[in-house]
């Protein structure tokens, strides 16, 4: 056989793999976060509009995204948009198919129930937020978006009268 492999060793001191945000993350001045943050957006061409000083509303109707709300809580990324208003009385069929969708075709994010909304929701660490793990987001969602809502929408009263004419 020939020489062993060398023996590597760690530098002194801790050893920290980094991404592009990593420090940002970390940093105290949450402007350059929400700069950054900002720089994707424009990166992959979406349409924003500041909300506040961590928030925003990203409107992309090539993805059938209306009003993707976008928002940042310390160090995650959280991403919200409405998909249907919640009847009065809910049907326990709707919620069956949410938690299906959620189980079977949810890659980026989930549905869930705020107020008086279905909404889909994910959050992502902005530590190792790229530009391909938010578009895969926003991509996701509109997949989602436009596959799923007809199959949501069913279970609404609205329909139900709609389909009984």
């Amino acid at each position: 056989m020939g020489d062993p492999l060398p023996m590597l060793t760690a530098p002194e001191g801790p050893v920290v793999a980094r991404t592009r945000f990593a420090t940002m993350a970390r940093d105290e001045d949450t402007m350059s976060t929400n700069e950054a943050i900002e720089a994707l957006f424009i990166e992959l061409e979406l349409p924003f509009e500041r909300l506040g000083e961590a928030m925003w509303v990203v409107v992309d109707e090539s993805d059938h995204i209306e009003s993707l709300v976008v928002y940042r809580t310390g160090t995650v990324l959280n991403f919200r948009v409405k998909v249907v208003a919640l009847p009065e009385e809910p049907s326990a069929e709707l919620f069956r198919t949410l938690l299906e969708l959620n189980a079977a075709d949810m890659v980026h994010g989930a549905y869930g129930i705020e107020e008086d909304a279905v909404v889909l929701v994910e959050s992502l660490e902005v530590e190792n937020l790229d530009l391909n793990e938010l578009q895969a987001v926003i991509e996701s969602f509109g997949i989602a978006l436009s596959t799923h809502h007809p199959r949501i929408s069913s279970h609404l009263p609205s329909n139900d009268a709609a389909a009984a004419n």
